[in-house]
This record gives structure tokens, sequence and C-alpha cells, in this order.
């Protein structure tokens, strides 16, 4: 077999190769080629693969159909993992860090060129951005992990991370959108470990973990609060969080519409939980609704059009002691009503219904004032008598 015996020399020949020449640095035992005469490309060394562990200035696999494509298939079973097709494999040159994350990662980038017609005005890369993987710290107080990044569209130098996670946390930094769904699970989820956990870093009334809105605007936040210096935990439901639909002519803020529960701890062993309706200039109504009874009654309980085929129930209300308070002030209130198992105790006079005849289908014990005997009534046994 015969033999080439090329140019040999120490360091790197550049700048004295003749176009199409072929040297060899004898020392780093790595051979060079020119192509225009002034250049010295590494084509090879005496690593174990050709061009193995040399910078490549381009990769390209280029065809006239879409389906072409750079392929590198291993052959491997699920559990083996690092034994991949490619692989991207960056010498940090030192120990990692200390603790924490290392911040010198192996990255995988994508780049758009573009064409001179386009808003360019000149062919160029435009960069998307890519794919990161990263250690932990050199002491293994810290998992590997992987992330995705972006750069800045007019700064290619600035990236944004949008995720990045190990194998105990992931960290998304935009906002995230299903636009079919979305289900999240977590099996092992219970009171203060939940399967879903919104938090902000500040604390306030105001301060929303959640937001819904549709296509008119923002509808309602939630906000959970905890207020360690007035001593309530608070969950409010903010309806119009941005204050579009506010009143005329008055002052309101984004959080004057909604209803707080509050559990209040200022006495630690006697807590209370509140509801507070804010913004409710109007009423604040409660209304109990049956199921849809096949459309029936119609068109509805509250009026023609509102709710039809839904009927108004009662509501029962459970407790050892009822108490009904009225406004007294614009701070304070009186109560005026009391129930208990055993008593019912009015705190303001009673005023009975002012009617001008006796009303019909009475029943034994109804009462009322009578304008125009201006006698006060009692139905009892069976007749109408006079209490006065």
């Amino acid at each position: 077999m015969g033999t080439i015996k090329l140019r040999r020399g120490t360091g790197s020949p550049a700048g004295s190769l003749e176009q199409y020449e072929v040297a060899m640095d004898v020392a780093d035992k790595t051979l060079y080629t020119s192509s225009d005469g002034t250049d010295a490309v590494i084509i090879g060394n005496d690593t174990e693969y050709f061009l193995a562990n040399n910078t490549i200035s381009g990769l390209t696999n280029e065809t006239l159909i879409y389906s072409g494509r750079i392929q590198a298939t291993r052959i491997n079973n699920s559990a083996n993992k690092p034994l991949t097709g490619i692989e991207i494999t960056r010498d940090l040159g030192s120990d990692g860090a200390v603790s924490g994350y290392e911040e010198r990662v192996a990255t995988l980038d994508f780049s758009v060129k573009s064409d001179a017609t386009n808003t360019n005005n000149a062919p160029q890369n435009i960069y998307a951005g890519g794919f990161m993987g990263g250690s932990g710290s050199n002491d293994a107080s810290e998992p590997h992990w992987i992330g995705g990044f972006t750069y800045d569209e007019t700064n290619p130098s600035d990236t944004h991370t949008i995720f990045e996670g190990n194998r105990i946390d992931l960290t998304i930094n935009p906002r995230v959108r299903a636009n079919d769904g979305m289900d999240i699970e977590d099996p092992d989820a219970d009171l203060d470990d939940a399967v879903l956990n919104l938090k902000v870093d500040q604390s306030g009334y105001n301060r929303a973990q959640l937001m819904l809105e549709d296509s008119n605007g923002k509808a309602f936040s939630m906000i959970g609060e905890m207020d360690t210096g007035t001593h309530r935990d608070k969950f409010i439901v903010s309806l119009d969080p941005e204050n579009v639909n506010s009143p005329n002519n008055v002052t309101t803020f984004g959080g004057d519409y909604g209803i707080y529960y509050l559990k209040e701890y200022n006495t630690i062993n006697n807590p209370s939980i509140e509801m507070n309706v804010f913004g409710a200039k109007d009423a604040f109504r409660l209304r109990i609704f049956d199921d849809y009874n096949s459309g029936s009654p119609n068109p509805g309980p509250l009026g023609s059009g509102t709710f039809p085929g839904y009927g108004i129930k009662p509501m029962e209300i459970h407790t050892s002691n009822f108490q009904v308070h009225a406004k007294s002030s614009d701070t304070g209130t009186d109560r005026v009503l009391e129930v208990d198992s055993t008593e019912v105790m009015f705190e303001v006079p009673i005023k009975n219904a002012n009617l001008s005849a006796d009303p019909a289908n009475p029943q034994n014990g109804w009462q009322y004032y009578n304008t125009t005997t201006h006698k006060l009534r009692l139905y009892a046994n069976g007749a109408w008598v006079d209490l006065n």
C-alpha cells in the first residue's frame, strides 16, 4: 500500500500554506489544509473520530424537499437515556458552582435566515431561541436541570428564560395559555400541599393570584391574603378588578366591588369567620333557586325573561343563636332581632301590617292594624277579634 508524505512542521501553518496544500503539525499531530492560501483549517487530529474534537463553522443539510432532515439514531431502551442519538456537550474546563445552578450550560439554538426582500433589507440570521441543559453544583446539592430560552427581538445578546426545571421544580416565566383545556393532577395533594398553588411575592387585598376574563374584559380576581399584623386571613373575590364599570361621579378603586371572607383571630382562642360585601350600594341579594324543572315556571320567578324555568326556594339557617343588626350610622350598627331555641326578642318596636280590611284566607295567629277602625286585630279560633 502506498503512502503520501505531507509537509510537516511544528505549530499552526496559518499564513504559510499555498492554496489547496495540506500540512501536519507533528507536535500536536494535527492535519491542516488551505482553500485560498491564507487560512489554515483543521481537518483531522489524533482523536478517535475524524473531526470529532474540532470546531466546525457550519453543518449544513440542504434539500429541495421539505422532508429533508439530519438524523442520528441509536437503538436503545428507555432506561439508558444518556446513550442518546444526538448529544450536545460543553466542556466547562473547571469545576462547576459550589452551590446553586452552574450557569455555564450546553445549548441548542434555533435561527431563521431572512432574505433580502424581508423587512431586514438584507440576508441575516434571525435568532429565535433554543434549549439549554446544565448541571447542579459539583457537590451534588442541586439537581441537574434543563430549560428553554428566547432572544430579545432587537438584541440577540439579551436572552429570556421562558422555562427551566429539574426533577423537583418547574419554573415558567411567561403566561401559560392552554387553548383546549388543561388537566393538573397530584395524587399526593392535601390541604396544605395543593394540586395548584398560586403565589405572589407581596401580600395585600389587591394582589390577585387568579384572574378570570372573557371577551369583554377581566371579570373578577381571586386573592388570598395572610395578614398577621391585623390577625386576619382573607379570601377575596373582587368583581371588575380593573374598575371599568364603576358608578359615575364617585371615586372607586379596583377591589371596591366583591366579597371578603375573613378569619378573625385577634383573640386566638376565639376566632370568628366573616363574610363582608363591598360596593353593594343598592343591595346585596341572596336568592335560592331550584333546578331547571323542565322549564317551569316560565318566564321565571323574578319577572319576564329573568331566570326562566327556575323557581325560588326557601333558605334554612342552622345556628345556636341568630341575630340581625341594622345600620345606626355610617360606621355603626344596632342589634334589632335575636332568635334562639327558646325565644324571639325584638330590640325595636314591631310594626304590624296596615290594612283597611281583614285579609282573605286568614289563619289562626294572624295579626294586623286596621286603618279604618284603628284597631289592632287578631285572628283567633276562626274569627277576627279586636285587641284594643
